[in-house]
C-alpha cells in the first residue's frame, strides 16, 4: 500500500500497517475481511494475525498432525494443509456448519468433536468453569479434556483459539511433540498470563498486528514446546 493510499484510513489503521509488513501483504484480503456480512467459512483463513498466518504457512506440511480447539475458517485452512487434524467445537450449531462446509469442499482429512459445556458441580476445577455469561456455571472439563486420547507427543501442533484457553494449553503438553509447537490466539489478554508463565523456559514468537476480520491489532503467540528461549 502505497503512502498516499493510507493517508485515507484512520490514523491508528494507517500506523498499525506501516509497522505491519505481514498484513501489508495481506491488505486486499483484510480489506475484504471487514466488509458487512464477510463469512470466514467462505473465505477460510485462520483468524489469527497474518504474522502468525505466515508462521503457518511457513510451517505446515502435509504430514503435520495438529489439533485445535475451537473450529471455523482454521478447520477448512489447516483440514486441507496437513495429515491428520482434530479440531474440537463447543458449540453442535457451529459444529454442524462447519462439518457442512467441510463436505462441501471434499475435505475429508478432519476429525471433528462436539464437546458441549455441562453444569458443574463442587468438585469442578475452577479453571474449568466458565465465567462468561452465555456459558456461566457451565462446565468446560470434556472439552479440556479431548486431547487426552490421544498418545503424549502425538501432535505436531496444537492451536488454542477457544474456551478455558489456559487450561486447554497446559493440558496439550505433554500431547506435543519434543520441538512442536503451542499456538494461542489473543495472546496479550491478561486472562492467559498463566500460559505465558508456565511456559517461560521455551522460545516464543509473539505475532502482534492485523488480522482477518478485526480492525484493531492484536497478538498471536506461538511457543516451540522443549525448545530454549
Amino acid at each position: 500500500m502505497r503512502g498516499k493510499d493510507l493517508r485515507r484510513l484512520p490514523a491508528g489503521l494507517a500506523r498499525a500497517l506501516l509497522h505491519d509488513a505481514p498484513a501489508r501483504r495481506h491488505l486486499g484480503h483484510w480489506l475484504r475481511s471487514l466488509r458487512s456480512g464477510s463469512n470466514p467459512l467462505e473465505d477460510p483463513v485462520p483468524l489469527v494475525t497474518y504474522g502468525a498466518l505466515e508462521w503457518l504457512e511457513a510451517h505446515l506440511d502435509p504430514d503435520a498432525r495438529v489439533f485445535e480447539w475451537g473450529s471455523g475458517a482454521s478447520t477448512l485452512y489447516l483440514a486441507a494443509r496437513v495429515g491428520e487434524l482434530v479440531s474440537v467445537e463447543h458449540d453442535p450449531v457451529w459444529h454442524h456448519r462447519v462439518g457442512a462446509a467441510l463436505k462441501e469442499r471434499g475435505i475429508d482429512g478432519c476429525r471433528q468433536v462436539l464437546a458441549e459445556p455441562e453444569p458443574s458441580g463442587p468438585e469442578t476445577p475452577p479453571e474449568l468453569v466458565s465465567g462468561r455469561r452465555r456459558w456461566r456455571g457451565l462446565s468446560f472439563e470434556r472439552y479440556v479434556a479431548s486431547i487426552d486420547g490421544h498418545p503424549e507427543g502425538h501432535f505436531d501442533l496444537v492451536c488454542v483459539d477457544g474456551r478455558q484457553r489456559v487450561a486447554c494449553g497446559l493440558r496439550a503438553l505433554s500431547r506435543i511433540r519434543p520441538d512442536g509447537h503451542l499456538l494461542l490466539d489473543n495472546a496479550d489478554r491478561d486472562d492467559y498470563a498463566p500460559l505465558r508463565t508456565a511456559l517461560a523456559g521455551c522460545e516464543v514468537h509473539d505475532f502482534d498486528g492485523l488480522g482477518p476480520g478485526q480492525a484493531r491489532p492484536w497478538r498471536t503467540t506461538v511457543w516451540r514446546i522443549g525448545g530454549g528461549g
